[in-house]
């Protein structure tokens, strides 16, 4: 496996990413999005095992994200998001021709990655995938917290604050947060504009679930604090005979960074071989 390494430049920001190539020629690629305040270096060990199955990887560092530059934590308007996407997949296109590929969104990217998928009228996938998605979150935040982000982002959407992320709830292998509050390009903030953008995606693509239109394979923890897996219950359910829901029980947020991750990665491994025959 070969790692190759890109670089955009849209909008005054220069996003970076990276390309795990396999071994045999590729039988598909997975065109990842990641979560938030993480970066895709995080994601080699499943470019690791997709290697194996002649599934390669593309991904890149989200704004303000690991190598990526920009204000950690801040992205406005959440549009950027959605033509980061496109950007995405058009490197896919010219990197693997003729290759089928996977849409895969962990968290934030799987807010993203639903909301893209639902606006899009063509899409050049023959799959989805969507990780621990935020489309809610698994907690209430206070009210009074969100009414004064409401107040504040309308003059200062910018303003970053901590996400008060506990890395404990990030996998039931400790080792896995322990590594995470140690990444040097790992971050811990949030902005106004770039939190209620999320939540409201959210919102949206549940409302909307019913519209999609390509092969989804929706997987949540049970034990997930971070966001809810009863809100990818619901798109699954209102999405019908398009999304394919798999729960894991008593598995955390980072599914992929469980105990059982072999299990998983196999899962979506498997999952995924079958949108390409």
């Amino acid at each position: 496996m070969e790692i190759q390494h890109f670089s955009w430049n849209l909008d005054k920001t220069t996003i970076k990413g990276n390309v795990w190539t396999t071994d045999n020629p590729p039988k598909g690629v997975v065109a990842l999005v990641h979560g938030f305040g993480e970066h895709i270096d995080r994601y080699q060990h499943v470019a690791e095992y997709f290697n194996t199955r002649d599934i390669a990887l593309i991904g890149y560092d989200q704004r303000g994200h690991g190598k990526t530059n920009g204000k950690r934590g801040h992205v406005h308007p959440y549009e950027h998001l959605l033509n980061d996407v496109d950007r995405l997949l058009q490197e896919t296109k010219n990197r693997f021709p003729g290759v089928p590929i996977i849409l895969y969104g962990h968290s934030w990217g799987g807010n993203t990655v639903s909301n893209y998928i639902l606006k899009k009228e063509v899409l050049p996938l023959v799959g989805v995938v969507l990780s621990s998605p935020w489309l809610r979150l698994a907690f209430e935040p206070p009210k009074l917290q969100v009414l004064l982000g409401k107040l504040v982002g309308k003059f200062l959407p910018g303003m970053t604050q901590p996400n008060n992320l506990d890395s404990a709830e990030l996998s039931n292998d400790q080792e896995v947060g322990k590594a995470y509050d140690t990444d040097p390009l790992v971050h811990g903030q949030v902005s106004v504009a770039t939190f209620f953008g999320a939540h409201n995606g959210g919102n949206w693509a549940l409302e909307n679930a019913s519209k999609l239109t390509v092969d989804t394979l929706i997987m949540h923890g049970t034990a997930d604090k971070i966001t809810s897996h009863e809100a990818s219950k619901e798109f699954a359910q209102k999405a019908g005979d398009k999304a394919t829901l798999q729960l894991w029980e008593g598995l955390r947020h980072e599914t992929h960074n469980e105990i059982k991750k072999d299990e998983v990665l196999k899962f979506v491994a498997d999952w995924i071989v079958t949108k390409l025959a």
